[in-house]
């Protein structure tokens, strides 16, 4: 199962770089927004796979949540300021999805063959180089 959830973790971090957030006007100021088509489509499915709603992962990315005093304010983004978000949500999703397989890689344990054999080839290998190394030191001196 954690095998699954990180590919699709891995594949919604995919479908948020093909998220395209353009301005739009709204009263004179600009207001950010998902493009529609196939950029609509990759947020639809990027929310699916991470298993939030569509309107709760565009929200995310197009407003800003401010506590003034006992309540919360929704303001809209820039389209900069959009972009910021969708791109940092994606980095935090895959340094959270590294740092996961980098820790189970870590907490795996060792095949009794694999751990030995390898650090033995290399135990070799330093030996005979620093063997030639001493030979010819010796033979110049």
């Amino acid at each position: 199962a954690t095998q699954w959830q990180a590919w699709r973790v891995l594949a919604a971090v995919l479908r948020l770089g093909n998220v395209v957030v353009s301005a739009a006007a709204d009263g004179g100021t600009e207001v950010a927004r998902v493009d529609e088509g196939e950029s609509a489509a990759s947020l639809e499915a990027a929310a699916q796979l991470l298993g939030v709603s569509h309107t709760a992962l565009s929200s995310a990315v197009t407003t800003r949540c401010l506590k003034a005093g006992g309540e919360f304010i929704q303001t809209p983004q820039t389209c900069a300021a959009a972009a910021e978000v969708r791109d940092g949500l994606a980095k935090a999703l895959y340094s959270r999805l590294f740092d996961r397989l980098v820790a189970a890689i870590n907490d795996s344990p060792q095949v009794a063959g694999s751990d030995g054999g390898g650090e033995g080839g290399g135990g070799e290998g330093g030996g005979e180089g620093g063997g030639g190394e001493g030979g010819g030191g010796e033979g110049g001196g």
